[in-house]
């Protein structure tokens, strides 16, 4: 049996006017609620990992381009003949 399942029971099981089932139906609102936070961070951490992979490939390709450009700008990145003909 889910959660939800569980507090969907046990509102119907806490309908009376005493003070145990109002108190009872706060907790169960309670609960309601904690749910539904734990939803929403679970869909804000997966968006936050996918603009992470997002930056971060971002970054290695930018990376990749930076090494090319200095490999290529580089005074040492010249032939070198070793003498062998």
């Amino acid at each position: 049996m889910t959660d939800r399942e569980t507090l969907d029971r046990a509102r119907l099981l806490f309908v009376g006017d005493t003070q145990g089932d109002k108190l009872a139906r706060e907790v169960i609102a309670i609960a309601e609620r904690a749910i539904q936070k734990a939803v929403l961070w679970e869909e804000l951490a997966d968006q936050r990992a996918l603009e992470i992979d997002a930056l971060t490939a971002q970054q290695a390709a930018r990376w990749e381009q930076v090494q090319a450009e200095a490999d290529s700008a580089s005074p040492y990145s010249y032939a070198v003949e070793d003498g062998t003909q």
